[in-house]
């Protein structure tokens, strides 16, 4: 269980490591993000707060994927071995 908790949280950080860079891009160059949209380049470019809300977003991925990897190595002792 351990290796599953272990893996899963390194996908959620890197994941979120990748989202959060593009918010970030997204919030820096709105207009540029808006133009790498092949469906609809000149249309209005995202709102900062869709941008600032997705980073959030990502940045709780990120640390629930750090909870993740942190917890098998942190675990409470059970109350049965308890001398």
């Amino acid at each position: 269980m351990k290796a599953v908790s272990i893996t899963a949280g390194i996908g959620l950080v890197l994941l979120s490591l990748v989202a959060c860079g593009a918010y970030l891009i997204a919030i820096v160059d709105p207009v540029g993000t808006k133009m790498a949209d092949d469906n609809d380049p000149f249309g209005p470019p995202p709102s900062r707060l869709y941008s600032v809300s997705g980073l959030v977003i990502s940045a709780v991925i990120g640390a629930a994927g750090v909870y993740l990897i942190w917890k098998p190595f942190h675990s409470r002792q059970d109350a049965t071995n308890v001398t």
